[in-house]
Protein backbone atom coordinates (compact mmCIF):
# COMPACT_ATOMS: atom_id res chain seq x y z
CA UNK A 1 0.00 0.00 0.00
CA UNK A 2 1.40 3.00 -0.83
CA UNK A 3 0.83 6.97 0.67
CA UNK A 4 -1.84 9.20 -0.18
CA UNK A 5 -1.38 11.08 -3.84
CA UNK A 6 -1.05 14.35 -2.42
CA UNK A 7 1.41 13.17 -0.28
CA UNK A 8 3.74 11.22 -2.80
CA UNK A 9 7.01 13.33 -2.49
CA UNK A 10 9.18 14.64 -5.47
CA UNK A 11 13.04 14.73 -5.78
CA UNK A 12 13.94 17.86 -3.56
CA UNK A 13 11.17 17.75 -1.64
CA UNK A 14 11.67 18.13 2.34
CA UNK A 15 10.02 15.74 4.32
CA UNK A 16 8.47 15.26 7.63
CA UNK A 17 9.21 11.20 8.69
CA UNK A 18 9.54 8.53 11.35
CA UNK A 19 12.95 8.31 11.85
CA UNK A 20 13.78 4.50 11.13
CA UNK A 21 15.50 3.45 13.63
CA UNK A 22 13.38 5.29 16.21
CA UNK A 23 9.97 5.61 14.71
CA UNK A 24 8.51 8.38 17.85
CA UNK A 25 11.13 10.91 16.24
CA UNK A 26 10.40 12.80 13.04
CA UNK A 27 13.15 14.34 11.01
CA UNK A 28 13.34 16.51 8.32
CA UNK A 29 15.05 16.06 5.28
CA UNK A 30 15.44 16.35 1.28
CA UNK A 31 14.14 13.74 -0.85
CA UNK A 32 16.61 12.08 -3.22
CA UNK A 33 16.04 9.01 -4.52
CA UNK A 34 12.51 7.70 -5.34
CA UNK A 35 11.77 3.98 -5.79
CA UNK A 36 13.44 2.31 -8.40
CA UNK A 37 16.53 4.58 -9.18
CA UNK A 38 19.82 4.12 -7.71
CA UNK A 39 21.97 6.96 -6.24
CA UNK A 40 25.60 6.98 -5.55
CA UNK A 41 27.71 8.98 -3.13
CA UNK A 42 31.20 9.61 -4.53
CA UNK A 43 33.83 11.74 -3.73
CA UNK A 44 30.83 14.51 -1.57
CA UNK A 45 28.95 14.39 -4.93
CA UNK A 46 25.28 12.53 -5.34
CA UNK A 47 24.96 10.89 -8.82
CA UNK A 48 21.29 9.72 -9.60
CA UNK A 49 20.56 7.17 -11.88
CA UNK A 50 16.79 6.94 -13.00
CA UNK A 51 14.89 3.66 -13.04
CA UNK A 52 14.89 1.97 -16.20
CA UNK A 53 11.62 1.38 -17.78
CA UNK A 54 10.54 -1.52 -19.76
CA UNK A 55 9.69 0.48 -22.98
CA UNK A 56 13.17 2.24 -23.02
CA UNK A 57 15.49 1.57 -25.52
CA UNK A 58 18.66 2.07 -22.99
CA UNK A 59 19.94 2.08 -19.73
CA UNK A 60 20.09 5.64 -18.62
CA UNK A 61 23.17 6.17 -16.77
CA UNK A 62 24.13 8.13 -13.94
CA UNK A 63 23.90 12.17 -13.69
CA UNK A 64 25.36 14.20 -11.21
CA UNK A 65 22.96 16.33 -9.57
CA UNK A 66 24.41 20.07 -10.27
CA UNK A 67 25.81 22.28 -8.34
CA UNK A 68 26.81 25.86 -8.24
CA UNK A 69 29.58 26.93 -5.88
CA UNK A 70 28.42 29.67 -3.15
CA UNK A 71 30.81 32.21 -0.72
CA UNK A 72 32.43 30.08 1.69
CA UNK A 73 31.59 29.46 5.70
CA UNK A 74 33.00 28.49 8.79
CA UNK A 75 31.52 26.45 11.12
CA UNK A 76 34.23 26.17 14.32
CA UNK A 77 37.32 26.97 12.55
CA UNK A 78 36.14 24.44 10.24
CA UNK A 79 35.69 25.65 6.30
CA UNK A 80 32.69 24.63 4.85
CA UNK A 81 31.94 24.81 1.08
CA UNK A 82 28.23 25.82 -0.09
CA UNK A 83 26.66 25.20 -2.96
CA UNK A 84 23.37 25.37 -4.64
CA UNK A 85 22.25 21.95 -5.40
CA UNK A 86 19.56 21.43 -8.27
CA UNK A 87 17.42 19.00 -6.87
CA UNK A 88 14.65 17.85 -9.87
CA UNK A 89 12.76 21.74 -10.16
CA UNK A 90 14.31 22.32 -6.39
CA UNK A 91 17.47 24.42 -5.61
CA UNK A 92 18.96 23.85 -1.81
CA UNK A 93 22.11 24.88 -0.36
CA UNK A 94 24.41 22.35 0.54
CA UNK A 95 27.13 22.70 3.15
CA UNK A 96 30.62 20.16 2.14
CA UNK A 97 33.64 19.88 4.79
CA UNK A 98 36.57 19.02 2.42
CA UNK A 99 38.37 17.87 5.82
CA UNK A 100 36.07 15.56 7.22
CA UNK A 101 36.15 12.02 5.19
CA UNK A 102 33.82 9.57 6.44
CA UNK A 103 35.46 5.69 5.73
CA UNK A 104 32.91 3.59 3.94
CA UNK A 105 31.86 1.18 6.23
CA UNK A 106 30.00 3.58 8.32
CA UNK A 107 27.60 3.78 5.41
CA UNK A 108 24.78 1.72 5.09
CA UNK A 109 25.30 -1.45 3.02
CA UNK A 110 22.31 -2.73 0.68
CA UNK A 111 22.84 -6.54 -0.06
CA UNK A 112 23.51 -6.93 -3.75
CA UNK A 113 24.98 -3.21 -5.02
CA UNK A 114 28.19 -1.89 -4.49
CA UNK A 115 29.73 0.25 -2.05
CA UNK A 116 28.38 3.73 -1.62
CA UNK A 117 25.63 2.78 -4.12
CA UNK A 118 21.94 2.30 -3.10
CA UNK A 119 18.78 1.32 -5.40
CA UNK A 120 15.74 2.75 -3.85
CA UNK A 121 13.00 -0.24 -3.12
CA UNK A 122 9.25 0.11 -4.01
CA UNK A 123 7.16 2.11 -2.01
CA UNK A 124 10.63 3.16 0.23
CA UNK A 125 12.60 6.85 -0.31
CA UNK A 126 16.57 8.00 0.00
CA UNK A 127 16.43 11.29 1.37
CA UNK A 128 19.69 13.39 2.98
CA UNK A 129 20.73 16.05 4.72
CA UNK A 130 21.81 19.67 3.59
CA UNK A 131 25.15 19.70 6.05
CA UNK A 132 26.20 16.42 3.77
CA UNK A 133 29.33 15.84 6.33
CA UNK A 134 27.19 16.38 9.78
CA UNK A 135 23.85 14.83 8.87
CA UNK A 136 22.57 11.13 9.42
CA UNK A 137 20.42 10.11 6.35
CA UNK A 138 19.48 7.30 4.39
CA UNK A 139 23.65 7.01 3.48
CA UNK A 140 24.00 5.83 7.15
CA UNK A 141 20.67 4.08 8.03
CA UNK A 142 18.60 3.23 4.34
CA UNK A 143 15.45 4.51 2.84
CA UNK A 144 12.39 5.72 3.96
CA UNK A 145 8.98 3.45 3.87
CA UNK A 146 6.72 5.62 2.08
CA UNK A 147 3.88 5.04 5.27
CA UNK A 148 6.12 6.84 7.73
CA UNK A 149 6.20 9.82 5.72
CA UNK A 150 4.46 12.41 7.95
CA UNK A 151 4.08 15.44 5.30
CA UNK A 152 5.88 17.77 3.35
CA UNK A 153 7.59 21.25 4.56
CA UNK A 154 5.90 23.69 2.31
CA UNK A 155 7.43 26.47 4.26
CA UNK A 156 11.02 27.07 6.03
CA UNK A 157 13.30 29.88 7.11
Amino acid sequence: MGIAQSLVPSRGDIIVFRYPLERDILYIKRVIGLPGETIRYENKQVFVKPRCLPEAESFTEFKALDLIALPEHTLSSSPLLIFQEDVGSHQHNIAINMQREIPAHFYFNQPGTPALEWKVPANHLFVMGDNRDNSRDSRFWGFVPEQDIVGRVIYSW
